[in-house]
């Protein structure tokens, strides 16, 4: 395997690492529990959505499948994050 094909899939396996990094973290930082899992999870999926972007730019010529599926899985994650934050968010404030 060429090192040009092994670099997209190495950056697509890392971008669904900040995920299990951050949330360890954000429990030592952040009293709350519940608060700590959810804000850990958002900051990994935003930063694992930015490698997953690199390895699909860098994935355009190749159009490996498990690159694409690793990269886009972190960015469908953050999407479905911030649009749970945004609904529950504009119905607190329509409740209130």
């Amino acid at each position: 395997m060429n090192i040009r094909r092994k670099i997209p899939l190495i950056l697509s396996i890392m971008a669904l690492c900040p995920s299990f990094i951050t949330i360890p973290i954000m429990l030592q930082i952040e009293p709350e529990d519940t608060e700590a899992i959810l804000f850990g999870l958002l900051l990994g999926c935003l930063i694992g959505s930015i490698l997953g972007a690199i390895a699909l730019i860098l994935n355009r010529k190749q159009r490996q499948s498990i690159v694409i599926i690793f990269s886009i899985l972190p960015m469908g994650l953050l999407a479905f994050y911030l649009f749970m934050f945004l609904t529950f968010g504009l119905a607190f404030l329509f409740i209130n």
